[in-house]
């Protein structure tokens, strides 16, 4: 039987505000519909992905994968929650930053996940096809450490006059971390992943979105995947709390089916009633777009 392996992809990008979160909420969810089992991971401090699925909780979190200075006894279990049907998460802390300010000093501390990674391979990497691993925006220690286990990089980008200084920074810092994380014995760089940059947030109606559309064509020195239009309903998914792809489902299921509980909801129909209201056709796009990133990856 061959060995499985699991698939590890992490979003980065030096700006924030560009909708990475989001699309790492909606690619996990996106991967979990087509029946793959997916393990979340919120690298991000500001906790974002974790507070999309209502994770709160501080006990546990990813701050335990970086306390490499307790001692066995001292070092908390590592939760994992079931989020969704073949979603799993590890979740976010907002002393992440601390956590990373005391690891400067650590001689492997680009490896620290790498190396928990390995520690639990019977649990984590042998169980589950896809790990999504979501980052703040910047490469700080906790990047660098999911970018070590990457296999790909999404680097999401949104026109605007500095773009392109995005992408240079990046890819600056992304050389710097092949030349810092070897192999003692080798010499050779233990950072594998390649970056993938996807155009998001784009406007068709509007010059800048063209420009940068146009540059982006023309651009051979970076990889771009796809192309990701303005869309309402990426907003809504966190805000509700319910993945792309489900809302078309939801929006398909017929009164007669829905619970009373949930029709005299004001809230829930008011949801539902959105998300019928949506053109099918920006469904079919997102689901094409995500599997044609997957194709890449």
């Amino acid at each position: 039987m061959k060995e499985k392996i699991m698939e590890v992809i992490t979003f980065a990008t030096i700006k924030g505000g560009i909708g990475k979160t989001t699309l790492s909420y909606n690619y996990g969810e996106y991967l979990a519909s087509k029946g793959h089992k997916v393990l979340l991971m919120d690298l991000d401090q500001q906790s974002s992905l974790s507070r999309t699925y209502g994770i709160t909780d501080q006990e546990g979190t990813v701050e335990e994968i970086f306390n490499v200075y307790d001692d066995d006894e001292n070092r908390k279990e590592v939760k994992i929650h079931r989020v969704n049907k073949n979603v799993d998460l590890i979740s976010g802390t907002t002393r992440l930053d601390k956590v990373q300010s005391r690891l400067e000093t650590h001689n492997n501390k680009n490896l620290i996940l790498f190396m928990w990674l390995h520690q639990h391979y019977d649990d984590i990497v042998a169980n589950y096809d896809y790990m999504i691993i979501d980052c703040h925006p910047d490469i700080g220690i906790a990047t660098k450490n999911a970018i070590a286990v990457s296999d790909a990089v999404l680097s999401p980008v949104t026109p605007s006059k500095f773009s392109y200084d995005s992408i240079t920074e990046l890819e600056t810092r992304m050389k710097e971390l092949k030349k810092e994380t070897v192999d003692v014995m080798s010499g050779n760089t233990l950072i594998r992943a390649k970056v993938y940059y996807i155009a998001n947030m784009i406007k068709h109606n509007t010059g800048i979105s063209k420009d940068f559309l146009k540059s982006i064509k023309e651009d051979k020195e970076v990889e771009w995947i796809a192309e990701i239009p303005e869309r309402e309903i990426f907003n809504r998914s966190t805000y509700y709390q319910v993945p792309i792809c489900e809302m078309e489902q939801m929006a398909n299921t017929p009164l007669s089916e829905i619970p009373d509980d949930y029709k005299n909801n004001k809230d829930f129909m008011k949801m539902r009633n959105y998300f019928a209201n949506q053109n099918p056709k920006n469904y079919k796009q997102i689901d094409d777009i995500f599997d044609t990133i997957t194709k890449y990856v």
